[in-house]
């Protein structure tokens, strides 16, 4: 996965304008007038136009109770029936 997000960012226009997070634990994230609205803990939040995510986590089975979460930041993404993929995890 990182090979793929390394060349994501070797591809773009100016990669100088690339902010990264690694180990960060973002809490939800929505999509609002073409731009991202991803919010990282209680007083942390910041705005995109692009996004990036890359995690093994998610496909832990046992995800939602380790971070004592009832559903995944990535299912209020998506309105619900619109991407198979996103229903089904």
């Amino acid at each position: 996965m990182i090979n793929f997000c390394e060349e994501i960012i070797n591809q773009s226009i100016n990669p100088r304008k690339i902010s990264f997070l690694f180990q960060t634990l973002t809490k939800s994230f929505k999509r609002k007038n073409n731009w991202w609205d991803i919010q990282l803990n209680t007083k942390t939040f910041i705005k995109s136009k692009h996004l990036i995510l890359s995690s093994s986590l998610i496909a832990h089975p046992r995800f939602l109770k380790i971070l004592q979460i009832n559903s995944l930041p990535l299912r209020d993404a998506f309105i619900k029936g619109e991407d198979e993929v996103v229903d089904r995890l």
